[in-house]
């Protein structure tokens, strides 16, 4: 009996999964760079001219006043921020090249930038919007919504509109009509067809 109950308790060991001890993954291979150093500058030319002359909308009035303290172009009543070059520049320069996410346990705390590499899951954006309910935090519903329109093809709306008034079309059904007035239409039609129609000119 013994003997059988070791058995049993050695497969069932062979059959669990082993954990292996936490460590955070480092990239040591040089990063693949896909463009040249000057098409990086212009994109970052090109970056700062957007947010020089057009701007962002902030719809948060705390991030706005914030925005106005650090020395951002804001109006009073509108939420368009445009940011100075040398504003921009200035905050860049003061952003860490990596820094830690401290865990509960020290032992597993994140580095964020440099060589690391980290891994997160996640279920779905934190907010949802759309033309009926407008912009909301996201849920269960709408991520799953959002499973199915990109299993459907991820349709815009004109294609979708494309799509349902193809299928209205084709499923329609004239509503019965009297026979006499049928008859009378029909005759009409008819008449209208051998006299040529409407003029056109």
């Amino acid at each position: 009996m013994v003997r059988r109950n070791t058995r049993r308790s050695d497969r069932s060991s062979r059959g669990q999964f082993v954990q292996l001890p936490w460590r955070q993954v480092i990239n040591r291979y040089h990063p693949i760079e896909v463009l040249e150093p000057d098409q990086v500058e212009q994109i970052h030319q090109a970056s700062s001219r957007i947010l020089e002359k057009i701007g962002i909308d902030f719809l948060l009035p705390e991030a706005l006043d914030i925005l106005r303290k650090a020395g951002a172009d804001t109006k009073l009543g509108d939420q368009r921020v445009r940011f100075d070059r040398g504003l921009i520049e200035s905050s860049i320069a003061t952003a860490p090249s990596q820094f830690t996410l401290h865990a509960r346990n020290p032992d597993h705390n994140l580095i964020i930038g440099g060589n690391y590499i980290n891994f997160g899951s996640v279920g779905s954006a934190p907010h949802a919007s759309d033309l009926d309910r407008g912009r909301r935090s996201g849920n269960y519903k709408d991520f799953c919504n959002l499973e199915t329109w990109e299993e459907a093809g991820s349709q815009n709306a004109t294609q979708r509109a494309n799509e349902l008034y193809k299928r209205i079309l084709a499923e329609f059904e004239p509503p019965p009509l009297d026979p006499s007035i049928r008859d009378e239409l029909d005759d009409f039609v008819a008449r209208r067809k051998h006299e040529g129609g409407v003029a056109t000119a």
